[in-house]
């Protein structure tokens, strides 16, 4: 009886080794489910009385096909990076890892202490919620929450 245990265990064991390494090999392109959460809906700030909210003026993200640039479009014009009034911010994407993409606005114009254009991590915290972290912020220092509006 207990040698059959020896070779049952290794069979059952056996498909839960192959589904990791499927699951770590799938995760490569993590990226791409994030990107599609983020373009499948309308997104606003998690502060009811902030001016971009999902009441006062939520946005889209559309990100093009190789995944370089990010447009964020509002329902409204405000005040861009650019110091001009538009509905859209466009961002470069530079990275991308997991559930973070690294991005700059095009025409930014606030530097970093070295004296850069600031670089910003877009975080997806969960499905229904995204945050910023600014590259020459404290590693655990965000902008308030943004949520999904629909």
């Amino acid at each position: 009886m207990n040698a059959a245990r020896y070779w049952i265990l290794p069979i059952i064991a056996l498909p839960a080794i192959v589904v990791a390494a499927v699951d770590k090999d799938h995760s490569v392109d993590e990226t791409a489910v994030v990107v599609d959460i983020l373009q499948g809906s309308h997104w606003g700030w998690a502060r009811k009385e902030s001016s971009v909210s999902c009441e006062n003026n939520p946005h889209t993200i559309t990100v093009n096909a190789e995944v370089t640039e990010a447009v964020f479009k509002f329902r409204r014009p405000l005040h861009g990076a650019d110091g001009k009034k538009s509905n859209r911010a466009v961002y470069r994407i530079l990275a991308r890892q997991n559930n973070v993409i690294t991005m700059q606005i095009v025409g930014e114009k606030r530097l970093d202490p070295q004296g850069q254009p600031v670089v910003w991590d877009l975080l997806l915290v969960n499905e229904r919620t995204y945050t910023w972290h600014r590259h020459d912020w404290a590693e655990s220092a965000h902008t308030p929450y943004i949520q999904s509006c629909d």
